[in-house]
């Protein structure tokens, strides 16, 4: 542990310590990820069956596009937080968006693969889906001046919004 300048109460050392522990762990994960095909779910899967049904939006795509942000964003952090001799540096703020993005794109991949029912599982595609198409719609409408249409099949889930 490197002095930062100020004493530390014992619970604050413990805490650093688990936190160096923490980020010493994400080079394994990242090399991991590289090594992880998410993006063609196991044949006879729960989630291979979802993609047959889904069709066009396919919900093992949609597992990959959670896993590679955090994967992306745990990178981030170790490129901010691990000095070059390997020493943690630790930012007031900085580190705490990327850290929630990570929890968040973890969280919404569980989320995805989590039902058992295949039912419950496109459901929940589906409504990601939709709330990113009508977020997408909301950008684009002040620069094409008309609001743009959600896909049909989709238009069931256009007051939804995200849960976990």
């Amino acid at each position: 542990m490197g002095d930062i300048g100020f004493g530390l109460s014992e619970d604050e050392v413990r805490a650093w310590g688990q936190i160096e522990e923490l980020v010493a762990c994400i080079p394994d994960l990242l090399d991991s990820a590289s090594r992880f095909d998410a993006r063609v779910p196991a044949p006879g899967s729960a989630l291979a069956s979802h993609d047959a049904a889904l069709g066009e939006y396919p919900a093992g795509q949609l597992v990959a596009t959670c896993l590679a942000s955090a994967v992306d964003c745990l990178g981030a952090l170790d490129t901010l937080m691990v000095e070059e001799d390997g020493s943690l540096c630790l930012y007031i703020f900085a580190q705490y968006p990327l850290l929630r993005a990570v929890l968040e794109a973890a969280a919404q991949a569980l989320w995805l693969r989590g039902p058992d029912g295949q039912t419950e599982g496109i459901t929940r595609n589906l409504r990601l889906r939709a709330t990113e198409f009508k977020h997408d719609a909301a950008l684009f409408e002040p620069f094409i001046g008309q609001k743009k249409k959600l896909p049909h099949a989709l238009a069931p889930y256009k007051n939804k919004q995200v849960d976990y």
